[in-house]
C-alpha cells in the first residue's frame, strides 16, 4: 500500500498555480483553473503546493488528529467512569427488583 494519495487533475492545477503565483487570492486561483473558490480553500488548507509531487501525488493523511485522538479517549474515560461509579448501586437495585418480582410471580402476596 502506498503511503502516497493520488489528487484530482482539479485539485493538481490548484497546487500547480498556487505554487507558480504565491501572491493570488483563492478567488484568482478558482477562476484560472475553472472551479469554485470553496474547493481552493479546502485543498490549500489540506495540502501545500510544495508537497506535490511530479506525478501529482501527495503524502497521506490518514492518521487521526490529535485532538480528535483526546476527544475519543475522554469520552471513554467518561463512559467507564459512570459506569464503575453506577455499578454497585445498580447491582443490587435490580437484584431487590427481580426478587421482588419472582416472589409476586409464585403466588405470593406482595410484601410477605
Amino acid at each position: 500500500m502506498s503511503d502516497r494519495k493520488q489528487l484530482t487533475p482539479t485539485q493538481q492545477a490548484i497546487l500547480n498555480k498556487a505554487k507558480e503565483n504565491p501572491g493570488w487570492q483563492n478567488t484568482e486561483i478558482a477562476e484560472a483553473v475553472g472551479c469554485s473558490d470553496s474547493h481552493v480553500s479546502r485543498t490549500l488548507n489540506k495540502w501545500s503546493p510544495n508537497e506535490m509531487d511530479s506525478d501529482g501525488t501527495v503524502p497521506k493523511n490518514d492518521s487521526p488528529s490529535l485532538i480528535g485522538t483526546l476527544l475519543w479517549a475522554t469520552w471513554w474515560l467518561i463512559k467507564i467512569s459512570v459506569w464503575v461509579l453506577l455499578w454497585p448501586i445498580s447491582v443490587p437495585y435490580f437484584a431487590w427488583k427481580l426478587y421482588r418480582k419472582a416472589g409476586t410471580d409464585n403466588g405470593s402476596p406482595e410484601g410477605s
